[in-house]
């Protein structure tokens, strides 16, 4: 059955050509479940869109994310790092909602508690605030700038 769903088509009105239903973006509101234009002509509508008037096309898009917020934060959660919406929550609860470096509570935080993950695994670490978060990030995760900075904060060098 599957097998079906994969191979199915769909014309796209705008560049006339059958596709896979799998090159049309997601539309829960159409019976097939996709929308209407291929994503690639639905991508080059957003662009000339946007180039006619992009102060109006701005304002679409912030005031969609506005109104999507959590699904947004979801879908970045599971696309960057692999995680649910329930095992970050997890994690918050695992670590009394604070950073696991500074234990900055979220609630005395501008933007909350960041995931942060090793770039070369990909492995996830914990939740940081910001600038736990970006002070790993300019110390590009090096245990020996770390320390030469706590050498340094010591007097030792």
């Amino acid at each position: 059955m599957l097998s079906l769903v994969s191979e199915a088509t769909k014309i796209c009105p705008k560049c006339k050509e059958e596709k896979l239903l799998l090159e049309f973006g997601k539309d829960k509101t159409k019976k097939l479940g996709v929308s209407s234009y291929c994503s690639v002509c639905a991508a080059e509508n957003r662009l000339k869109n946007y180039r006619k008037d992009s102060n109006e096309e701005k304002k679409k898009l912030k005031s969609y994310y506005a109104k999507n917020k959590a699904a947004f934060r979801n879908y970045s959660l599971k696309a960057l790092y692999g995680l649910s919406s329930e095992q970050f929550e997890a994690m918050k609860i695992g670590q009394n909602h604070a950073c696991k470096i500074c234990q900055t509570h979220e609630s005395n935080l501008k933007r909350g508690l960041f995931v942060d993950h090793c770039h070369e695994t990909g492995r996830v670490r914990g939740l940081l605030c910001q600038s736990c978060n970006t002070m790993l990030g300019s110390a590009k995760d090096s245990t020996l700038v770390l320390q030469a900075g706590v050498a340094y904060l010591l007097g030792k060098t």
